[in-house]
């Protein structure tokens, strides 16, 4: 149903505002608004949350506040603070700011200001750094769970009320590095690679190459036929995120985007399902490459829908904070999916429902909406090296945590990885049984 929050808070800040935005999202056709008038509040018949130190009102949810949510500059959390959120963490009923707290998590405050000793090889701030992972808790929607409790916490106080939540989505997603494995690279890049092949005694590699190029096997990574077939089976609606470099490095090695048959994949696909840009390694540092790579894309698709290029997803998940967003949003992108961890699964935000991401040096809502992933092929064989089966099985615990809290379970997948060959022998079975126990009911 309807309803409106009324909050009591002696002071507001645009966090504060932000924050009870991020509450109001989570009960659809809710609404939210502040105020410092005790009397106002008193005899509001409406939905009330006090942030104060101080009762107010007989019917009203009270919330604790601390400085963070009133604070215009990005600090270190103090000792106490994070022992508070712990706390807070590790309680039911959850106790303490938890406004505040939600605020932290979903901001992405502890990845501002980072010293370079904090970061990995690519530069990345790796999830066994993040508070939640220190606490245990990167696999919990902490977030999610703290609005549930303070929406169960408002119905308690008013019997009537029974607030609408969010319906659990699946959003498949890919990341297409590169279409082909072999074909359309160019006789240099085979003969080269092919001679790799040979010195390091990859002769399982070299067979598959020369089979491919000479017509006698299909490609093992253009494996577009077989998403289609399972979107189709599963009536799933992906997204498909494109490298598009004109510069070969040692991780922008997509196929040339001049290539005939790579432009009109791109378009083909584009035709059937929503597509973004998959922003190169080297245009994290480079405002200008970034540009070109979208229109090289804009190009790539005359006859796409108004919007259609405003996604993306950082290759190599290259992530800092307020640079890469800052730029995506220059750049015309309105839509990010990069908001997760390559070494591990779990929830960067604390939430697994979309957000307009919040610029804290500018103390500043965005235009542009986080949608973020929990679960990425190479984090499962790579990162993790878990096998198969335990893949499934830990896969299965976050679908399930984000069925409870009503979120979208966001699967980041590569076209390689579904090669069912080499390294990912196995693996395809394994994607099949994700997208089974995503799309089971409830």
């Amino acid at each position: 149903m309807s309803a409106h929050i009324l909050i009591y808070t002696p002071r507001t800040s645009n966090r504060l505002i932000y924050t009870l935005q991020l509450i109001t999202s989570a009960f659809p056709g809710t609404s939210t608004s502040a105020t410092s008038d005790q009397e106002k509040y008193k005899n509001s018949s409406a939905l009330k949350i006090n942030y104060s130190h101080s009762p107010v009102d007989r019917h009203e949810l009270r919330i604790p506040p601390e400085e963070l949510l009133f604070q215009t500059s990005v600090q270190p959390a103090s000792t106490s603070y994070l022992e508070n959120m712990r706390r807070a963490i590790d309680t039911y009923p959850p106790e303490g700011d938890l406004l505040s707290f939600m605020f932290y998590m979903v901001s992405r405050y502890e990845e501002y200001n980072l010293p370079d000793e904090r970061l990995d090889a690519h530069g990345r701030f790796p999830a066994s750094q993040s508070q939640a992972a220190k606490w245990g808790i990167l696999r919990r929607p902490v977030v999610d769970e703290w609005i549930d409790w303070i929406g169960r916490s408002l119905e308690s106080l008013y019997p009537c009320l029974r607030l609408k939540r969010r319906q659990y989505q699946f959003l498949p997603t890919y990341d297409i590095d590169s279409a082909w494995r072999f074909l359309h690279k160019g006789f240099w890049r085979n003969g080269a690679g092919g001679a790799n092949d040979l010195l390091q005694g990859e002769i399982a590699r070299l067979k598959s190459r020369i089979k491919t190029l000479a017509g006698q096997a299909p490609d093992p990574d253009h494996t577009f036929e077989l998403i289609a077939d399972l979107s189709a089976c599963y009536a799933l609606s992906p997204i498909f995120f494109w490298l598009l470099s004109n510069v070969r490095r040692p991780y922008d090695t997509n196929i040339p985007v001049d290539r005939p048959a790579f432009r009109a994949l791109v378009g083909d696909v584009a035709a059937k399902n929503l597509v973004g840009i998959h922003p190169s390694y080297r245009s994290n540092g480079d405002p200008a490459v970034l540009k070109k790579e979208i229109d090289r894309l804009k190009r790539l698709l005359p006859a796409s829908p108004a919007g259609a290029t405003l996604r993306s997803r950082q290759h190599f998940l290259k992530l800092r904070f307020p640079e890469t967003y800052r730029r995506l949003v220059e750049a015309g992108v309105r839509e990010d999916y990069s908001m997760g961890f390559a070494d591990d699964l779990g929830f960067r935000a604390g939430t697994a429902s979309p957000f307009l991401w919040y610029d804290l040096e500018r103390e500043e809502k965005t235009s542009l909406l986080v949608f973020p992933f929990q679960v990425m092929d190479a984090t499962l064989q790579k990162y993790l090296a878990l096998s198969p089966e335990e893949a499934v099985r830990q896969t299965e615990l976050i679908i399930a945590s984000i069925k409870s809290a009503g979120g979208i379970f966001c699967s980041l997948w590569h076209n390689s990885s579904l090669s069912d060959q080499g390294e990912w022998k196995g693996w395809r079975q394994v994607y099949e049984k994700i997208i089974q126990l995503a799309v089971e009911k409830l």
